[in-house]
């Protein structure tokens, strides 16, 4: 990708004053709940790795979702809550600042793909970037390619298209997170071949989102469509998408029931799963919730018995769940509409 076509997505970024608070805050909540996690397989030999992504979540949605329920949410239950920080390579973040000045959180904000690539490998790198170092030439290994070396499975689901930063931070290597097609073939295909590809990445085994052509094209190429319906990708997908008149929630659980390697292809407007208002209005029921989404990504990854991690590391165990994402609450928060933040945090709650 041209410069100039990075920096303009930068600059036009950098404008959203939310944006800054809410990456900065938040997102970094769950790079420290994975090494939490990942700490507990190999000490306590945990059965499921679980890591959910609000995208664009602040604390302050938090506060304000258990305000209008009037109780503790489930999220402020879990018994470590941490933070850390995902700014792009060569920034800073300083929190007096952040809480106390307007004009501090103005500029510095981070991306999705920055931000998603220091959740998935540890290391900083630019804005726009998906799993690449900021010099945009090398490779940075993801949690899943990590977890595949010790025998393990892995997949990513999320409410918005299966190729956007987010989810592609953690399946595929690009110099830019606006490569949608080259993204999306190699999370196909494991073929890094487009443009602005790395190399090729093995593909994980379960892959659920928005992003559907029917409803929104850009984030797959027909190759790539036609042939996870023909079963022609050469990886093993069994294949499920969005229908008309059909319970989305249904058919992705019926699908997972029977796949040892699952794709799930849903979406709406924009490419987006529609989300629900806080009255509980707004959802479309031809597309999953982000509930049963994780339900069916887990019913797959869990069908290898023992997918325990065993003491040896030798038998082959499953890596007891998806990266996860909701970003709603980051759509929402760039309308500053409130009470669609709240909804989604209501919805998904569960």
């Amino acid at each position: 990708m041209p410069v100039g076509g990075r920096s303009g997505r930068r600059r036009g970024e950098k404008k959203m004053l939310r944006r800054a608070t809410l990456r900065r805050a938040v997102l970094v909540v769950s790079l420290v709940l994975l090494l939490v996690l990942t700490a507990s397989v190999s000490t306590f030999g945990a059965k499921r790795v679980i890591v959910m992504i609000g995208d664009g979540m602040g604390f302050k949605h938090i506060e304000a979702t258990r305000n209008y329920v009037g109780s503790t949410l489930t999220m402020e239950s879990l018994p470590v809550k941490l933070g850390s920080t995902t700014f792009e390579w060569g920034g800073s973040y300083n929190s007096s600042l952040a809480w106390s000045s307007f004009t501090y959180v103005k500029s510095g904000a981070t991306d999705s793909a920055s931000a998603a690539t220091a959740i998935s490998t540890g290391v900083k790198t630019d804005n726009g970037n998906i799993a690449v170092d900021h010099l945009d030439l090398h490779r940075l290994t993801t949690m899943t390619e990590y977890a595949r070396t010790y025998g393990k499975s892995s997949g990513v689901v999320s409410s918005v298209p299966f190729s956007h930063a987010t989810p592609a931070s953690f399946a595929a290597h690009n110099n830019s997170r606006d490569n949608y097609g080259a993204i999306a073939r190699e999370m196909i295909t494991s073929f890094g071949d487009g443009t602005g590809a790395r190399g090729n990445t093995p593909t994980v085994d379960v892959v659920i989102g928005g992003g559907h052509p029917s409803y929104q094209t850009g984030y797959i190429n027909s190759a790539e469509y036609y042939a996870l319906k023909n079963g022609t990708t050469g990886q093993g997908w069994s294949f499920v998408e969005r229908k008309t008149g059909v319970n989305g929630s249904t058919s992705l659980a019926n699908a997972a029931s029977t796949s040892s390697k699952l794709f799930g292809l849903y979406g709406g407007s924009g490419g987006n799963m529609p989300y629900r208002l806080a009255n509980g209005s707004g959802r479309n029921i031809e597309n999953p919730t982000l509930s049963d989404m994780s339900l069916a990504a887990l019913t797959v990854l869990g069908q290898d018995p023992p997918w325990y991690v065993p003491d040896d590391r030798r038998r082959r165990h499953r890596l007891g769940g998806p990266q996860q994402q909701h970003q709603p609450d980051d759509r929402r928060g760039h309308r500053l509409r409130q009470c669609g933040r709240v909804g989604y945090e209501l919805g998904e709650r569960r």
